[in-house]
């Protein structure tokens, strides 16, 4: 448990605080961070409740053991993040204008999330728990989904996906049209 000592509330973190201050293990409650770059560094022991990364870069920060409650990533760098080392309840993050390649959500209780705008190839969602998350104007190219929950998923306005339905739970899920060739890529067919 952090000590009181390493309890921020409601306040700004910007490149120049964290070069003055140094970022360090606590919670940030109501916090954001603007124009940070916390690439390739360790987070464990850091607690994010209702806290907002804007601009940031947190390509392969190490997550393991960090809690991620209510955050929103907005146009941030955030490749080769592996969610699923983050403790797992709870875990609300919501995505806008990200780039989330090779990310790894493996087993993680996406429940609800929202990925807006963001590109999202190669990520990996292995046994995740979708359920009525959106993936609104986002790139899945090669990105994984197995054994997943995406019950009331909607992919209506997600790119260049392909989903095996026989390997994921998908009940009410949502897709364009357009998108139905993504649920037949595995089985070869041209579709157009």
């Amino acid at each position: 448990m952090p000590k009181d000592d390493d309890a921020h509330v409601d306040r700004t973190f910007t490149a120049r605080t964290m070069a003055e201050e140094g970022l360090h293990p606590g919670t940030y409650e109501e916090c954001r961070f603007e124009g940070c770059d916390l690439s390739g560094r360790s987070l464990t022991g850091f607690r994010f409740i209702d806290c907002t990364f804007a601009g940031c870069n947190l390509s392969n920060a190490n997550l393991t053991g960090s809690t991620w409650n209510e955050v929103r990533l907005i146009d941030c760098q955030a490749m080769g993040l592996a969610f699923g080392d983050c403790h797992s309840a709870p875990f609300i993050v919501r995505f806008e204008g990200c780039r989330l390649d090779y990310c790894s959500f493996l087993k993680s209780p996406l429940r609800s999330a929202s990925f807006l705008r963001c590109s999202l190839q190669q990520a990996d969602f292995t046994g995740a728990d979708l359920r009525e998350a959106s993936f609104s104007m986002s790139i899945l190219s090669g990105a994984a989904f197995e054994d997943c929950n995406l019950e009331k998923c909607d992919f209506r306005e997600a790119v260049d996906f392909g989903i095996d339905p026989s390997r994921n739970r998908m009940r009410g899920a949502r897709f364009s049209p357009e998108g139905l060739g993504g649920l037949l890529r595995r089985y070869g067919l041209d579709i157009g």
